[in-house]
């Protein structure tokens, strides 16, 4: 990230490595910063609530979201006096659900009676409210909340199913899926005396829209490359009305992100309400009308072929193929840097 226009990071270099809440190390801008957790996975080989007393030396393992929203807090009080930008991907909850068994987000949950996993996940869930409650509490005592605009999206859609929780709620498909129960996500947008408290827009709008966006608010519309898909969408964050012609948003699935070949398996593509998806390239198309089957239960394909071949030419002739993907090396059979 320091070499990607960020004058500070604190964290993971490698997705891999960001799967695990009590590494060894996080990094630093550049520089590993060793943690006392030598030793950790040698004692906890399973998810769950973690006691977080090294065996031997009775000190306490780091659990890495306590250091990152941290560092966050401090990045914030030292730019408090001057314009900032502070990005935090928080890894919770992903992978292996290990948390602290004196946080007061497990405690809320550790009585129910569901499995393992669905108690630490519903204690993540917790836990990145809480958080986010502080950041904002924090910005009510440096009294920055009325000159900061705060995002909090998703990156993808819900988790997989259990017999408690159904993250997509009504919507089809989850995470890895190219249904709207996986790419359609919350967005809330905090401005005070700017967004007004409670407004909800319906304008569609992804990711690539939000570098346009931040740059017209803050009036760096030039640092803007002019070959990118984003639109900005200041206007409606401000609640105002806007004329927008209609346009196609894409996505695609590499189903083998974990390795350096990178092979897209599903595709999906969107003009207004209608959406086309399917499950490998060159495959059979699905088509879905948004607008009165949000839940996409009902194929039109059949129905509409000629709007099934404009949507499939727009792929054809817009996608660009993926740039390499570019690991670093492994040392000692590690899955990352």
């Amino acid at each position: 990230p320091e070499r990607q226009g960020f004058s500070q990071f604190f964290g993971y270099y490698h997705q891999v490595h960001a799967h695990y809440y009590f590494p060894e190390y996080l990094i630093d801008s550049g520089r590993k910063v060793p943690l006392p957790n030598t030793g950790f996975y040698q004692k906890h080989r399973s998810s769950g609530p973690i006691d977080t007393k090294a065996p031997q030396t009775q000190s306490d393992y780091a659990f890495a979201p306590y250091r990152i929203v941290e560092q966050m807090h401090a990045f914030i009080r030292d730019h408090k006096d001057q314009p900032f930008f502070c990005y935090v991907p928080m890894n919770i909850p992903h992978s292996r659900y290990e948390i602290p068994n004196t946080d007061p987000a497990w405690l809320a949950y550790k009585d129910k009676p569901w499995t393992t996993n669905e108690k630490v996940y519903a204690a993540f869930c917790s836990l990145a409210d809480r958080q986010i409650g502080e950041t904002l509490a924090l910005l009510d005592e440096l009294q920055l909340s009325e000159n900061t605009l705060v995002v909090f999206c998703s990156d993808n859609g819900g988790a997989f199913p259990s017999k408690t929780f159904e993250p997509s709620i009504s919507l089809r498909g989850h995470k890895g899926s190219l249904y709207e129960g996986g790419i359609r996500i919350p967005f809330i947008a905090r401005w005070p005396n700017h967004i007004s408290a409670g407004a909800t827009c319906d304008r569609v709008v992804y990711f690539p829209d939000l570098m346009p966006t931040l740059a017209e608010l803050t009036g760096t519309q030039t640092a803007v490359p002019a070959d990118i898909d984003g639109v900005s969408f200041a206007p409606e964050l401000l609640g105002k009305t806007v004329e927008r012609t209609e346009r196609y948003l894409y996505w695609e699935w590499n189903g083998q992100h974990f390795f350096d070949e990178y092979k897209p398996i599903r595709q999906a593509v969107r003009k207004g309400d209608w959406k086309l998806v399917r499950h490998e390239l060159n495959g059979t198309w699905e088509l879905f009308d948004l607008a009165t089957d949000p839940k996409e239960s009902k194929d039109l394909a059949g129905t509409h072929p000629k709007l099934v071949e404009e949507l499939d030419q727009w792929v054809a002739t817009h996608r660009i193929p993926h740039r390499p993907q570019q690991e670093p090396d492994r040392h000692d059979g590690q899955e990352w840097r």
